[in-house]
């Protein structure tokens, strides 16, 4: 293995090529890679989703949850199964392990549930299999509001819509707060009792319009001709022509007993931005694109056709950019960065301080040397830059310098006994080289169990062995085949340029000093005293053990518990309003706009979306709300520098939604690393319905008189009226 040090110094040229070519793909690498806030989780669970209006949540177990828990019991991998029957839907959860083949088993479920769909009622909707991912959550909320009919804002927000999904880094731009467009079709019953039409043949006539047929094609001996049938309908005129029947000489139509009007769906929920009634798109990034990036050319594309809009409908509405990912990024890439270059500096102070300039600054080149090819070579694999890959790079500042010094201080010793720079070197590779790859593969053996760590924690955590292997790797290239070769060569120039002095101010060449007398350090004498005598080695394993004793019992006394996650400073949070009965959507959105109008005065609050009935962003933010919300508010905070603590901020809204009259409020608050639901679970299994249910009455009771548990839920049916 040594004989490589003899390469590298004998093609210096060609091992400084290398580092050149290092730093220049490390750069590249660097600025290409994509920066997130976390790690991309791939998480293995799929849901089944299937839509039947007007089943009853016991029908809707029976005829479609069976059926699909029968087809998909059996599949490969498959962890816990968990079925979900409700009003209207009916939605199987299948939880597999970790290391799945997602391609594999996606195209497993598919079939299955297309085996089921056979079972299934002649009204149930086409099946829907959706994937979580972690990192498929809004990175931009564009909101657009002001004082326009609804149909402006809805057609100006499918535009922007289509705008921004033609952007390769987008994946969708989802709309929330709109209402669907329907055309309102409604019968004169003197018109059709004077025409004799019946309600029968009015809706004989829609079930057989409206749809595609494929009518093929007519060959003749000269030329082929394709036949278009036209059935689906372009305009309100195409539903108002349609024939019903023939009255004597005249052909009656839909437009002759009937009144048709272009119209919207009923609403099923309200949006309002900063209380302002608004559609919003949530904009979601492909997996793998640099959020920084596509939130710049999401807002160039939203700037570009903003322009082309008239000018009196600029005026008139108001485009706003909220919940922005990219800056929170930025932020954390600035910070890290910063972070990264304090530990450089210190690392190179201190070497400085003991080793002389010239081997602090060899020392030094070895930290950017090394991140570059760590870079490199995660560029290679297609990771990112996020929190996790950063602190590694971080933690292994400290640790990569180790055999750069080595080989520089006994370089630096051989040089002083007159031995040539290149020379000297190549000695200190040799010499150090067991040595320094030994010590780089015990920190990698510390390191390398994080590479198994099983569930979800996993692989969250993931990234942060892989970076320090990446970057402890390529420390130990630099110390042992760059740097020696960057400390020859300038050593040589070092020495050319000495001795070029020397000529010009006839000076020369100093004697060789006598070595200095040896002289035992004080920590030399404790050393000595310890392995000189046959009892103090002993003596100094046993108070070893002693601190060590104490210093875990004296923790253990007085810690402050185990997190699996630090804790960090909110940025964001959601309000879930809490009702039960059969409330209106007018009446929910009054709790709804009540909790939203107490929350805005507060200082510190940079955006508001208040969401009633049905959409909202928990359906995008991995958050799980409780079954009886009626709505729900989300905030976004000021940035951290321009507002007072994120917890006293949440404080002072809470205080306030407490004291909201007849209305039941919960916050949660926005939480960094693996979503891992509420702390404290418990789950209660049984064959029997109504044993099932004491035993969760039970559960909740125990819960809700335990001290310090707060916001507690269960999935039992909420009560409501019969």
């Amino acid at each position: 293995m040594t004989g490589i040090v003899d390469w590298a110094t004998q093609r210096s040229r060609m091992v400084l090529a290398f580092v050149l070519i290092s730093i220049a793909t490390g750069l590249v690498s660097y600025l290409s890679l994509p920066k997130e806030g976390a790690p991309n989780t791939d998480v293995p669970v799929l849901y089944v989703s299937v839509p039947l209006p007007s089943v009853s949540a016991r029908d809707s177990e029976r005829l479609l949850v069976k059926p699909l828990e029968t087809e998909l019991r059996g599949l490969d991998g498959l962890k816990e199964m968990t079925g979900i029957a409700s009003e209207n839907h009916a939605g199987v959860l299948l939880e597999f392990h970790f290391g799945w083949d997602k391609q594999a088993t996606l195209a497993d479920v598919r079939d299955r549930v297309d085996q089921a769909k056979a079972e299934f009622p002649d009204d149930a909707e086409e099946p829907t299999i959706k994937e979580i991912n972690l990192s498929q959550f809004p990175v931009l909320v564009i909101s657009l509001s002001g004082e326009v009919p609804e149909r402006t804002l809805l057609t100006l927000s499918k535009d922007l819509q289509r705008e921004i999904e033609s952007l390769p880094a987008v994946l969708e731009a989802e709309l929330t707060g709109h209402r669907d467009e329907m055309v309102e079709v409604l019968i004169d019953p003197l018109k059709a009792e004077s025409y004799n039409v019946t309600a029968e043949e009015l809706l004989a006539v829609f079930n057989c319009n409206n749809q595609l047929i494929a009518a093929g094609s007519l060959e003749s001996a000269t030329a082929a001709f394709s036949i278009t049938v036209p059935g689906s309908f372009e305009t309100l005129e195409d539903v108002r022509n349609l024939p019903v029947k023939v009255n004597g000489d005249r052909v009656v139509r839909l437009g002759d007993v009937t009144k048709s009007r272009r119209t919207f769906e009923d609403a099923t929920g309200r949006a309002r931005f900063n209380g302002k009634k608004t559609i919003s798109l949530q904009v979601t990034k492909r997996l793998g694109e640099n959020i920084i990036e596509t939130v710049e050319a999401v807002r160039a594309t939203v700037a570009t056709a903003v322009r082309d809009w008239p000018e009196p409908l600029r005026q008139a509405v108001n485009v706003d950019f909220s919940m922005d990912e990219s800056s929170r990024v930025t932020d954390m890439v600035s910070q890290l960065e910063s972070s990264v270059l304090t530990a450089v500096i210190l690392v190179f102070i201190v070497v400085l301080a003991m080793l002389g300039f010239r081997s602090a600054l060899l020392v030094g080149i070895a930290i950017p040397c090394s991140f570059l090819l760590t870079f490199a070579l995660m560029a290679g694999l297609g990771l990112s830059i996020n929190n996790m890959t950063m602190f590694g790079l971080i933690l292994a500042v400290g640790m990569l310098v180790d055999g750069a010094i080595v080989v520089v201080e006994y370089a630096d010793k051989r040089v002083a006994h007159g031995v040539g720079p290149m020379t000297a070197y190549a000695e200190a590779e040799r010499r150090m080289f067991w040595p320094i790859a030994s010590s780089t593969a015990t920190t990698l053996c510390a390191f390398m169990p994080m590479l198994f760590w099983p569930g979800m924690p996993g692989e969250f955590m993931g990234q942060l062995p892989v970076t320090l292997i990446f970057v402890l790797s390529a420390s130990l290239v630099v110390a042992l085949i760059y740097l020696p070769t960057i400390g020859g060569v300038a050593g040589r120039l070092t020495r050319l340029i000495g001795r070029a002095r020397m000529r010009l101010t006839g000076a020369q060449d100093p004697a060789p000093q006598p070595p200095r007398p040896y002289r035992r350090s004080a920590f030399g004498s404790v050393i000595r005293s310890m392995v000189m005598s046959p009892v103090n080695p002993f003596l100094a394993l046993a108070v070893a053990f002693l601190a060590i004793f104490v210093t875990f019992q004296v923790f253990q006394a007085h810690n402050n518990g185990v997190e699996f996650f630090v804790k960090t400073e909110p940025e964001r949070a959601i309000i879930y309003v809490r009702a039960r009965g059969n409330l209106s959507l007018a009446e929910r959105d009054r709790m709804v706009r009540s909790t939203e109008q107490a929350v805005m005065p507060i200082p510190g609050i940079a955006a508001v979306f208040a969401f009633s009935g049905g959409g909202g962003l928990e359906n995008k933010s991995g958050q799980e709300g409780p079954p009886d919300a009626v709505g729900e508010v989300q905030i976004e905070l000021a940035l951290w520098h321009n507002r007072a603590p994120g917890d006293e901020v949440l404080a002072e809204v809470e205080r306030r939604i407490t004291a909201i009259p007849g209305v039941l409020a919960e916050i949660k608050r926005q939480k960094d690393g693996p979503q891992q639901g509420k702390p404290v679970q418990l789950e209660v299994r049984s064959d029997s319905w109504a044993d099932l249910h004491r035993a969760a009455k039970i559960g909740r009771a125990k819960f809700e008189g335990t001290a310090g548990l707060v916001n507690i839920d269960d999935t039992r049916p909420l009560p409501g009226i019969a």
